[in-house]
């Protein structure tokens, strides 16, 4: 274990170790990467409902209707995002009493467990094993998205946390068309092998923990909750370059004593009763509803190629240029992309439907193209400016409150557009989208710091002054009247 430690090097001078950008990789493959699971399981829908009848009927003696079938294939893909609800409500506790590693270590052994349910469900005819497995594996992903966003900006220098965050991204895009590829008939889109189209997030989460068992804890959690400088000094060289070890941690104790000079408190009330926890909230809690009520598991419903075409290389893109460009102008023409192809697309649906123009039906590939390049531009950047907005005493929990209103709103979404749809039409099922897509660009290009480059205390400081820190929330206070 240590010859393996000693043996990562360096990049160069000034950047991160090697062992730094190991880390993102084994965690990106162990977080981010596990949306391959959710994107197979549609992927094989027409090959595994018929092994849940055969399944059920087995165990039941008694056949499924259309509608039968239909609700317990909900309630199979829906097991995901219930589990990770509460799974992301688990992170707080998680990171706080066992550490950053250890939890992420603790998730991703949990995943492993979770992915050979469903891989050994087939074989063992029971279809219940593979939802306890799909439930099980929510439950990790929910705890794992926030662990891993929160783990990466605490060991990425600020430098260097843009491109990390972006990273982790980049694994969703490849979780996405790699599900694409292993869902071919001819590999394991068929009856007979849809198991192992599963084995790919086993592999991913050994790997993460075959990582994760030799490399350090967060400097942040081994001086804040520990109080561990050796350790926490340890960690840095292991993560950074030598020689900037100790400046890098006098500015860790930096952003340690200006939480205890505002009297800080990790509690619940702490984080909606004080302005200086508050307002990063609401920001964070903006960009979640403004990523999930874009349209993109709609769209995604109705086109899986595109993502193969388009998708991972704007992740890509993105991961080059985030620490030159900036979070805050890819979360704004990612958005101004996905809501312009939007209107383009309802405009065209409009047209085809009321004048019967079918060739304008065409318009639908083109915008849908764009689409996906606007929300990889966008989904790229949110994961690393989330963490970024909080400061190190109610990060953990303020993560762990996001994602669980991250999942909870794709539910929503997931569950209500087919029926929006059926009502109103394509043209108007996606207004709602389009308004909100507006709504949200004006907000942010008015309100959204730019956190490139910045530390935890000058982002805290654009929201508010330390004058005005330790003031409690007013019912008549606004985002206007501090700074924004």
């Amino acid at each position: 274990m240590g010859f393996i430690q000693s043996s990562w090097i360096k990049f160069n001078k000034s950047g991160p170790r090697a062992n730094l950008v190991l880390v993102v990789v084994a965690i990106g493959m162990g977080t981010q990467f596990q949306i391959y699971n959710a994107s197979v399981l549609n992927n094989l829908i027409d090959k595994m409902t018929p092994w849940f009848n055969e399944s059920y009927y087995n165990h039941y003696n008694l056949p499924l209707s259309k509608k039968q079938l239909i609700t317990l294939w909900s309630i199979t893909v829906s097991c995901v995002q219930i589990g990770a609800i509460f799974g992301s409500l688990l992170s707080k506790v998680l990171a706080e009493r066992l550490g950053r590693r250890l939890s992420l270590l603790t998730t991703g052994c949990s995943c492993i467990l979770s992915s050979t349910m469903m891989i050994s469900s087939k074989y063992a005819d029971s279809f219940e094993l593979f939802m306890a497995g799909r439930l099980l594996f929510g439950l990790c992903v929910g705890a794992s998205v926030s662990l891993g966003s929160l783990t990466v900006s605490e060991l990425a220098p600020v430098r260097y946390r843009g491109v990390c965050g972006s990273l982790l991204q980049m694994f969703m895009g490849l979780g996405n068309t790699l599900s694409l590829i292993v869902t071919l008939p001819e590999l394991c889109g068929n009856e007979q092998k849809w198991p192992i189209a599963f084995v790919a997030p086993l592999l991913a989460c050994l790997f993460e923990v075959f990582v994760l068992i030799t490399v350090k804890d967060t400097p942040q959690y081994l001086w804040y909750s520990k109080r561990d400088e050796q350790s926490a000094k340890e960690a840095l060289h292991f993560y950074r370059h030598m020689d900037s070890v100790d400046f890098q941690f006098e500015q860790i104790k930096g952003e340690i004593a200006d939480i205890e000079t505002r009297k800080s408190s990790s509690s619940l009330k702490a984080l909606f009763s004080k302005r200086q926890n508050l307002l990063p909230f609401l920001m964070a809690f903006a960009i979640v509803f403004s990523c999930q009520f874009t349209g993109f598991s709609t769209v995604m419903a109705f086109s899986k190629s595109i993502f193969l075409s388009a998708g991972l290389e704007h992740h890509v893109a993105a991961y080059a240029n985030i620490d030159k460009t900036g979070r805050r102008i890819f979360i704004l023409s990612g958005l101004s992309l996905t809501t312009g192809s939007l209107c383009a697309l309802a405009i065209s649906a409009a047209i085809a439907l009321k004048f019967m123009i079918h060739e304008v039906k065409m318009v639908s590939i083109p915008c849908l193209f764009a689409f996906q390049i606007g929300y990889s531009i966008f989904g790229s950047v949110i994961w690393a400016i989330l963490p970024e907005l909080f400061r190190q005493d109610v990060r953990s929990m303020a993560m762990s409150i996001i994602v669980c209103c991250f999942f909870g709103m794709q539910v929503i979404v997931l569950s209500s557009y087919l029926h929006l749809q059926e009502a109103v039409g394509l043209p108007l099922s996606v207004t709602p989208f389009i308004i909100i897509g507006v709504i949200s660009i004006t907000f942010f290009y008015k309100y959204l710091p730019e956190t490139k480059g910045k530390s935890i205390v000058e982002i805290s400081e654009y929201f508010c002054p330390k004058q005005t820190a330790h003031q409690p929330v007013s019912t008549q206070s606004s985002l206007v009247t501090i700074k924004l």
